[in-house]
C-alpha cells in the first residue's frame, strides 16, 4: 500500500526552493518514503531533506539570511533529538561510503549536525561533499526498511 508522505515537522522551507516545493525531495527518497509506515522515520528524513537544502543554499549564496538563522537551531535540534534512535541503524549504511573520493571516517550526520551555526557551511566544500554520502546512506537504509516491510507481509 502506497501512502502519501505526511507534512514536514517543519514546513517546507520555501525560500530554499524559490518555486513550488511539491516534488522537491530527492525523487528516490520520496518514492521509498511513500512505502514506509514509520511516521517518526518519515519526519526525520523529511527534516533532513530541509536541512540538506539549507546547507546547500548557504554554500551557494555564501551568506546566511535572517530566516535561515532562525530556522537552523530548531531544525538542527529536532534532527539531533531523534537521530539517537536512528544512529545505530544508519551506521552500516554510511560506513564504506566516500566523500570527495575519500572514505568517510566518522558519522556524517553527527559531523554536519555539530555546526553551532550556519556560518560553518559558507564556502565549506568538505561539508558539501558529505551530503551525497549521507543521502546515499539514507536511501540504502530506507530500501532495507521497505524490503523488510515486504518480507513481513509476505508470510
Amino acid at each position: 500500500m502506497v501512502r502519501k508522505i505526511p507534512s514536514y515537522i517543519f514546513p517546507p522551507y520555501y525560500p530554499l526552493r524559490k518555486k513550488n516545493c511539491e516534488g522537491c525531495m530527492n525523487p528516490f527518497t520520496e518514492t521509498l518514503l511513500s512505502e514506509i509506515e514509520d511516521d517518526q522515520l518519515i519526519a526525520w528524513v523529511s527534516n533532513w531533506d530541509v536541512f540538506e537544502a539549507l546547507i546547500i543554499e548557504v554554500f551557494r549564496e555564501g551568506t546566511v539570511s535572517e530566516s535561515q538563522t532562525e530556522l537552523y537551531p530548531k531544525l538542527k535540534q529536532a534532527l539531533a533529538n531523534s537521530y539517537s534512535n536512528l544512529k545505530d541503524e544508519l551506521e552500516p549504511h554510511w560506513q564504506g561510503r566516500q566523500a570527495g573520493g575519500t572514505p568517510i571516517e566518522g558519522d556524517p550526520y553527527l559531523e554536519l549536525l555539530s555546526a553551532e551555526d550556519l556560518d560553518k557551511f559558507v564556502e565549506n566544500w568538505e561539508a558539501m561533499q558529505l551530503l551525497p554520502a549521507a543521502r546515499e546512506a539514507i536511501n540504502a537504509y530506507l530500501l532495507t526498511q521497505v524490503e523488510d516491510q515486504g518480507d513481513s507481509t509476505d508470510g
